[in-house]
This record gives structure tokens, sequence and C-alpha cells, in this order.
């Protein structure tokens, strides 16, 4: 919950799940990514700069476009 102390200097933000080797997000994946934007929030983030920075088991284009959209669907409700 830093951020807050670098309010104003923060312009882009990544996510990905720490607790499963930085992967994609997934639901109930162990992370709490509510929090992290509300943390997000709470430091005035206003940047619309967010990035899914992970990593795949199955490198195939099949499983990282639905990989992908799967955590795209999950943030954005957040």
């Amino acid at each position: 919950e830093s951020f807050k102390d670098y309010k104003g200097y923060i312009k882009h933000v990544h996510v990905a799940s720490y607790n499963n080797k930085r992967r994609y997000p997934r639901p109930y994946d162990g992370e709490n990514y509510k929090r992290f934007f509300e943390v997000l929030r709470e430091a005035d983030y206003e940047e619309q700069n967010v990035s899914i920075e992970a990593g795949l088991v199955d490198n195939g284009i099949v499983c990282f476009k639905n990989t992908a959209m799967s955590a795209y669907s999950l943030l954005k409700k957040l």
C-alpha cells in the first residue's frame, strides 16, 4: 500500500499473479486485485495505463488469447 506515498509520480502500473509465478490474473488465484486497484484510486492514480505483464504455461496462441481475455475481463470489473 505504499502507492499512496508516490501520489502524482506513478504513470504506469503492471499487474500479474505473484502467487502463481507471475502468471495472468485469474479469479480465485489467491490475489487481491480489488484491493490493488482501491489503493491506486486512494493515491489518486488517474492514468489509464495498466498492463498485464505475465507468462503462460502453454505458449500457444489460443491459450494466450483465452488467458489474456479472461484476465482482462476480471480486471476490467475492478
